[in-house]
């Protein structure tokens, strides 16, 4: 009698805590959230934490996906939503200056990224996001075209896809963030801080990266078609196989950076310094390299017809055969040679 009392003693806790937990569940208010009109099966909506956020304007690893999210044209400027799931809500209008939104996923996706599934993506149009935290943010495939972003904080923040196109991000933190495929055509990129940034195939046509730190960052493949570089650091870049044609480069430093296969033909590199730099098969026909620094710089086998090299340091370089290669060889007054000697044009 005495072992049956102790057995239902033992185990009293266990289910209450059972009981708790289920009671706990039944009232989450989780539902199967609706994008698009369809509906998910992996992707969910609290109305509870719907009506928490509307009552306090902060919510914190909340689940807010699908189209009844209506958020539109509110103040939550200062607000926490670090860690919220907002796929498919309405921001439209929405202030959300200063805002803590680190972690926030603005895209999900239900399924594979390959196959049948449904996605939920919230309407940010006309948002207001200057100075937010967006640390580690999903905003894959969300449209930000045109907006004002001075001074956000996109660290570790996931944009593939993105369209940025002439959006003011200048100042903006893209430190190792992932931009792979987003279009920032004519953005704003002044200043900006794209430390270790991976913007492979990156549409970057026209866009201003004036004073902009790209050290160590992944321009593979990206457009820079007519954009403005002028004193950006690109140390350490992968640059192979980008475009810069017609790019501006005054006084770029691209000490140690590979771009092998880039086309740089008719780019302004005045005193770029580009020591060290991989340029094996590069398009450099037309280009301004008048006083750049192409000290141990790999040139063999790139293309420098008509380039103007003059007055550059090409101590130790590695060039190609221009004499015999080139129908217009390049311009060479002035420059220092790979031996240590002066270049002097016959009269």
């Amino acid at each position: 009698m005495m072992f049956l009392i102790l057995r239902k003693m033992k185990f009293k806790p266990l289910i209450a805590t059972i009981t708790l937990t289920s009671i706990v569940s039944g009232c989450s208010g989780n539902v199967s959230a609706i994008c698009d009109g369809l509906k998910t099966h992996n992707i969910f909506y609290s109305e509870r934490n719907h009506k928490r956020l509307l009552k306090t304007k902060n919510c914190q690893d909340c689940q807010l996906n699908g189209d009844q999210v209506d958020l539109s044209s509110l103040d939550f400027s200062g607000a926490n939503l670090s860690g919220t799931e907002l796929g498919g809500a309405n921001l439209s209008d929405t202030k959300l200056t200063n805002a803590n939104l680190s972690g926030v996923q603005f895209y999900i996706r239900d399924g594979g990224w390959f196959g049948s599934g449904t996605s939920c993506k919230a309407n940010l149009k006309r948002a207001d996001l200057r100075g937010a935290l967006l640390y580690q943010a999903r905003l894959s495939f969300i449209d930000l075209t045109s907006f004002d972003l001075n001074g956000a904080n996109f660290e570790q923040a996931i944009l593939s896809y993105t369209k940025l196109a002439s959006t003011n991000l200048s100042n903006v933190n893209f430190n190792n963030a992932s931009l792979f495929h987003a279009d920032l055509s004519k953005a704003n990129l002044i200043g900006a801080s794209l430390f270790q940034a991976d913007l492979w195939n990156a549409n970057l046509k026209q866009a201003n990266l004036e004073g902009a730190d790209l050290r160590g960052a992944n321009l593979e493949q990206a457009d820079l078609t007519d954009s403005l570089l002028s004193n950006a650091d690109l140390r350490g870049a992968n640059l192979s196989n980008a475009n810069f044609h017609h790019a501006v480069l005054k006084k770029v430093s691209l000490e140690r950076a590979n771009l092998s296969g880039a086309n740089l033909q008719d780019a302004n590199l005045e005193y770029a310094n580009l020591s060290h730099v991989n340029l094996q098969r590069t398009n450099l026909q037309g280009a301004n390299l008048r006083g750049a620094n192409l000290e141990q710089a790999d040139l063999s086998e790139s293309l420098l017809s008509n380039s103007d090299l003059r007055g550059a340091n090409l101590l130790g370089a590695k060039l190609p055969d221009y004499e015999k290669s080139f129908s217009i060889p390049p311009k060479l007054n002035g420059a220092i040679m790979p031996d240590g000697t002066f270049y002097r044009e016959d009269k």
